[in-house]
């Protein structure tokens, strides 16, 4: 976005003579780059999870995890 408006500013002010590029959104790729963030931040999530799943909730109130 910021690209797009430096270039319609360009286009302005300076020797482009007015014309703006078109605004082209590569969906496909934005939407390749967010499933691979969302299952990257679920891999991240699964191994914490699992291990407090597993555990003991006396085990957290002995350490004094749950104080607030």
């Amino acid at each position: 976005g910021l690209g797009w408006c430096g270039t319609r500013l360009c286009t302005i002010f300076f020797v482009f003579g007015g014309h703006t590029p078109p605004l082209v959104v590569p969906w496909g790729s934005l939407g390749i780059g967010f499933g691979m963030a969302v299952g990257l931040c679920f891999l991240a999530g699964i191994i914490p999870a699992a291990m407090a799943a597993r555990s003991e909730p006396l085990r957290f109130m002995q350490e004094g995890r749950l104080a607030v």
